[in-house]
């Protein structure tokens, strides 16, 4: 009565975080961050159209006190056009964040444009008094105010308070989210939802996140998969914009396209990723050169066959796994994207413990 339960879809939002007196103060030096980046202060020199929705998160404690120390992340949604490779901030402090499509309960509200932290607090507030009477959950740690602002002054703001659902597992659309088996105990992975299973392989759905990633030319694949491990290193040692030390316990990706599987020559083009640390998902540390940058995953849809053993990295053994992976979808009258193959690596406790993976990603509907 009076609220909305949702899902919110996957998806990039541009953010920054700042302290301040209020919440309007907070939205004026996040508005000036903004204008920057939307005005080409990004990694593509870009001019983005922003008018957009900002959401304002914030923890519960700081509603209704005085004081300038506040702490508010800011966050504006990236026009669906540049949803798939997202122009990276230049600003110090604005970053990417990519959103897994949080399940939130969400009320609408009007509110004066001098009074907002008032009107929302006292809207928050009453909202949460609401579900917890109702014995309904919701995250404690924050609450969000969301504010869709029209292409002109004359355009009628509109408000909400967003409240965060808790996430399990096993409601993420409905279906079981799996950890990729056991060696996710010892090793950091991206969640996936297990699909489909059919005859020697599997239909998964991929969690968005962040990889770290670069791409590399060269003779072979174990050739630019030197190459890359030198960069990796690099990376995890410091050569980043946070200059933090990260341990890489992740899965390896590899891509390239079938079309260079059997062919000869040092022009061979891959691409080399590895799965950033989920404590770094939220404001990954930006790469300092070496061509190296971060992806941003939208959660793909792959058919996945997967392989235990030694790693191998030989072209030869890729091109094997893989052409018969797609001679066996092509039977099987299953569509996958053409343009590449990927191998996913997972290292176990031994050599003969790796799991290797070769996917093949389902065209978007």
């Amino acid at each position: 009565d009076g609220f909305e339960e949702r899902r919110m879809m996957p998806g990039t939002w541009v953010c920054k975080n700042v302290s301040g007196c209020s919440m309007e103060e907070a939205t004026t030096e996040f508005t000036w961050s903004m204008f920057a980046y939307m005005r080409g202060g990004n990694s593509k020199k870009t001019k983005i159209d922003l008018r957009v929705p900002i959401v304002r998160w914030m923890n519960p404690a700081i509603l209704g006190t005085s004081g300038c120390n506040k702490n508010y992340r800011m966050c504006s949604w990236l026009p669906q056009e540049h949803q798939e490779d997202p122009p990276v901030p230049q600003e110090e402090g604005v970053y990417l964040y990519q959103s897994r499509g949080p399940v939130v309960y969400s009320m609408l509200f009007d509110s004066p444009r001098d009074k907002q932290e008032e009107v929302f607090t006292q809207r928050a507030t009453k909202f949460m008094d609401m579900l917890d009477a109702t014995g309904i959950q919701y995250k404690p740690e924050y609450v969000k105010s969301v504010v869709y602002v029209g292409p002109s002054p004359s355009i009628k703001e509109l408000h909400e308070v967003w409240l965060v659902k808790p996430e399990r597992t096993d409601e993420l659309t409905g279906m079981e989210v799996t950890i990729v088996e056991k060696r996710c105990e010892v090793l950091d992975c991206p969640e996936y939802e297990s699909i489909q299973k059919h005859d020697g392989f599997e239909e998964r759905r991929i969690m968005p996140g962040t990889w770290v990633c670069k791409n590399v030319s060269g003779c072979s694949m174990k050739e630019a998969s030197g190459e890359f491990a030198w960069s990796m290193l690099a990376y995890v040692s410091g050569s980043n914009s946070k200059k933090a030390n990260i341990e890489v316990d992740v899965p390896v990706l590899r891509s390239m396209n079938p079309a260079h599987m059997l062919t000869e020559g040092c022009d061979k083009e891959y691409t080399m990723c590895f799965w950033l640390p989920q404590q770094y998902q939220e404001d990954p540390p930006k790469p300092i050169g070496d061509r190296m940058y971060l992806y941003q995953s939208r959660g793909p849809v792959v058919y996945v066959k997967s392989y235990v053993g030694p790693m191998e990295v030989q072209d030869e053994v890729f091109t094997r796994r893989a052409t018969k992976f797609m001679n066996a979808l092509d039977q099987a009258g299953i569509q996958y994207k053409k343009e590449y193959v990927k191998s996913v690596t997972y290292d176990g406790a031994s050599p003969d413990q790796r799991r290797t993976e070769m996917w093949l990603v389902k065209p978007e509907e």
